[in-house]
Formats: structure tokens, sequence, C-alpha cells
């Protein structure tokens, strides 16, 4: 299937003549100039995380992609309300909340705020916003098992063990 591209948008009439827009200027407003500042940004947040964040949905979705979200927004409102919840109408096994270095939520504790410290409160990360879903019928030996092998090859080097050789 051959993936689509946003259309390009139009710089110039017939014969690379000027258009209306070109005349009027438009092309040359900024996409931030609406973008909430200040005090007004923080409050889209909770009070210590203010402001928005990117999160990444992927795995069992209907609807993956990136998010542009308050944060402090409930993890299970981004997975069934902005990702459209699990493909196949299949139950949900696991959620790894914050990128694939994270610990992993059973679905029953996904119903919580996805800010910094509510995640350190049950004992998990909101780290990169990477959400990644698991549905029912996945074997999760396997499942960490790639993320695993994943790491032995390719580190970032944050971590002592990763940075010193000694990550496996």
């Amino acid at each position: 299937m051959a993936e689509t591209q946003a259309p390009l948008p139009g710089f110039g009439g017939g014969l690379r003549a000027a258009d209306d827009r070109e005349q009027r200027g438009d092309h040359l407003g900024h996409p931030l100039d609406h973008y909430p500042r200040g005090e007004t940004f923080a409050g889209l947040g909770v009070e210590k995380n203010g402001g928005t964040r990117l999160i990444g949905v992927s795995g069992a979705v209907n609807r993956p992609g990136v998010y542009e979200l308050s944060a402090g927004v409930n993890l299970k409102d981004i997975i069934y309300h902005h990702a459209g919840g699990i493909k196949d109408g299949k139950g949900l096994k696991a959620v790894i909340p914050g990128g694939s270095s994270t610990p992993v939520l059973r679905p029953d504790e996904i119903d919580v705020s996805y800010d910094i410290e509510s995640m350190a409160k049950i004992g998990t990360m909101a780290g990169s916003g990477g959400v990644i879903v698991i549905p029912e019928g996945t074997c999760m030996v396997r499942a960490l098992s790639v993320l695993m092998n994943f790491y032995a090859h390719e580190s970032c080097g944050q971590c002592t063990p990763c940075r010193e050789g000694r990550g496996g």
C-alpha cells in the first residue's frame, strides 16, 4: 500500500506568477503565532507538570500516532479515546507507558494521570512519551524478549551497565 503524503502548499500561480496567498503574505505567518504561551500554556497540564507533551501511541490500537495532549491527561483516555481503543475488539493485556525501557502496567493500572509524579507513584515512568499497547493473546515473554534483544545491541549509553559494556 502506498504511503500518503500531505499535499505541498501552492506557492505560485500559472507560469510561477504570484498567487493570491503570496500577494497577501499569508505564507509569512508562523504556526506558533496562535499557540498558548506562559501561564496559559502552563495551565494546560497539572500543577508541577504544566503544558502539553507529545505522546506517541503504538501497538494494537485503531489510531496509532503522535498526539499533543495536556500533561496529566488520563492514560486510559489516551488509549481508548485518542488512539481509538484496541484493534480487532481484543482486550488489553498490558501497556508500556513511557517507551520500551519503562516498567509495564497491567490493565487495572491504566486509569491514572499521565504525568511524571503519577507514573512514579505506581512504579513506572512517563519517560519519552512512547505508549506501547499490548493486546490479549500476546506472549509477554516473547514481546519482552524482543525488547531485551534490541537493548543488547542498541543503547543510548545513558545507564552505567550499557555505557560500561556490562549490559548483557
